[in-house]
């Protein structure tokens, strides 16, 4: 398969519109709605690793915040 390149030099992705199936696959094995793996691919772009670590790196953060809460609610 012939790698294909953007304007800038960088490797050409498709947008994950473009294969609809993959919205489908992937939010069934990320176990989020299609919209949300939408948004990923957005931010990160869409290739399917990088949507699960973003993925996993939100879920971390959210889970630093709410031990940061409780710990402030814990306090009062």
């Amino acid at each position: 398969m012939d790698e294909r390149l953007s304007p800038t030099g960088e490797q050409h992705l498709d947008p994950i519109e473009s294969e609809p199936w993959k919205l489908q696959d992937w939010s069934r094995r990320l176990g989020i709605p299609e919209q949300e793996v939408r948004q990923l691919a957005a931010e990160v772009g869409p290739l399917f690793d990088s949507i699960q670590k973003a993925l996993e790196e939100r879920e971390k953060r959210r889970i630093a915040r709410d031990a940061i809460r409780k710990t402030e609610r814990d306090g009062e």
